[in-house]
């Protein structure tokens, strides 16, 4: 099977003059740290016909930041955000799509770069003045992720907090890393079981549900979001949340649960949260069960 990739934006400051403060928007403007599901349910779906690297990640997002703050946008959209002019990617209407926007300090810009450098995603848009580079001399390295790869290790977990005070776990791995990300590092780092809802079309050899370690993951078979029932696989949102509320913890990630993906780079950002968990798990409405082996 070729992988098809949408590459990452990534524009990790703006010029010398900007002073504002950068942070992510509700509908009525006002700031916030959100966590937004979206169904959409239409009928055809275009990726893009560039050829991606097998071991870089599939991952979308941007990150921009200014003198004091910044925001991180992890998201599933193919084709967004456009370079040109803003516009949402019409082949991002197809299926479920999910977004998680952080708003960041300004000196937390080192966990977004730290992340990149493990995930090696196709960078396809960066600007990074001058006075971030002697501020931040890591951000050199996300010059260079256009180029190579930067990090040789295999996967990374670091804690830190949005603008809010909220706290966060960044989870990477690295293509050589070579397991799921959702079994082998985030049930396994935080202790808990978890339910997963990725795309799981194509070609590739999906991984079932697995029961036989000490944290499971359970594939999720079908939504149903606002009244809006649909099954997974017209979902291209990429998502996991622990199997109880013991535990409230709520993940988006870029990476699917197929065999080809443990070589890919790949990684999750997550929280803990019951309003939010509870939002997912209502959602829930059938899943995968584990084979008997």
């Amino acid at each position: 099977m070729i992988f098809k990739m949408i590459r990452l934006l990534m524009i990790v400051a703006m010029n010398d003059i900007i002073m504002a403060q950068f942070s992510c928007k509700n509908r009525n403007g006002k700031s916030v740290d959100w966590n937004y599901f979206i169904s959409f349910t239409m009928t055809k779906h275009q990726l893009t016909k560039k050829k991606s690297h097998l071991n870089r990640a599939h991952a979308k997002g941007v990150a921009v930041f200014g003198n004091t703050s910044g925001f991180w946008l992890v998201h599933s959209v193919p084709k967004f955000p456009s370079l040109k002019r803003y516009s949402y990617a019409e082949n991002g209407q197809t299926y479920g799509q999910s977004f998680l926007c952080v708003t960041l300090k300004t000196t937390s810009i080192k966990v977004f770069a730290n992340a990149m450098r493990y995930i090696y995603p196709e960078v396809y848009g960066i600007t990074v003045p001058r006075n971030f580079l002697n501020r931040f001399p890591l951000l050199e390295d996300l010059k260079e992720l256009k180029k190579k790869r930067i990090s040789n290790m295999s996967s990374l977990l670091q804690n830190f907090k949005s603008n809010g005070n909220v706290d966060f776990f960044a989870f990477s791995k690295t293509g050589k890393y070579n397991k799921d990300l959702y079994l082998d590092l985030i049930a396994k780092e935080m202790n808990v079981s978890l339910f997963a809802e990725t795309w799981m079309n194509g070609a590739a050899k999906d991984l079932n549900s697995e029961c036989t370690t000490k944290y499971k993951v359970i594939n999720v078979k079908e939504l149903n979001v606002a009244g809006d029932k649909f099954a997974s696989n017209r979902d291209h949102s990429k998502w996991a949340i622990a199997e109880n509320k013991t535990k409230p913890l709520v993940c988006i990630g870029d990476i699917n649960r197929q065999e080809s993906q443990k070589k890919r780079g790949g990684g999750a950002v997550c929280l803990l949260n019951k309003n939010i968990w509870n939002l997912y798990n209502k959602s829930i409405t059938d899943v995968e069960s584990c084979k008997v082996k």
